[in-house]
């Protein structure tokens, strides 16, 4: 349908820690193959992700203290969490291999901004993206003001 612009590229990463080969047919230009080395390397980063300690601020009688519990504890989806406790390679688990997908494009990320995720976006982009073009500022964002 020409929408090439919806989807997101290859991370240049996998190719350099060549966890993906260019061997095969088509544009590869575009998404990821799920092969044995990019699930693998999926599973890990999930597997990372999902124990990586948080520190929240919880009440505990009447006083506010600084509590560490792993991202799992965050998860509010229960066919995903089922599917993380029945989780075989060899099986059918979509959930998992989308938040693998998920984790793979945070991992280009992260390396991207060299770990600061915070950063703060370049004025220069900013501008030149269509979004955020003058006409559309003016005559649909001040629209909804209060």
């Amino acid at each position: 349908m020409n929408a090439l612009q919806w989807l997101a590229d290859t991370p240049i990463y996998l190719k350099d820690q060549q966890i993906i080969k260019e061997i095969g047919y088509g544009n590869k230009a575009k998404g990821i193959n799920a092969t044995a080395a990019v699930n693998s390397f999926a599973d890990r980063l999930t597997r990372e992700w999902l124990i990586k300690p948080v520190v929240v601020d919880k009440m505990i009688d009447g006083e506010s203290t600084e509590v560490t519990i792993p991202n799992l504890m965050f998860v509010r989806n229960r066919a995903f969490l089922q599917e993380l406790v029945s989780y075989n390679p060899l099986g059918n688990f979509d959930r998992i291999r989308a938040f693998g997908m998920l984790m793979l494009y945070r991992q280009e990320k992260i390396i991207l901004y060299q770990g600061d995720m915070n950063r703060t976006i370049d004025e220069e982009r900013y501008k030149e993206q269509a979004e955020n073009d003058e006409f559309f500022t003016e005559n649909y964002d001040r629209r909804f003001e209060d």
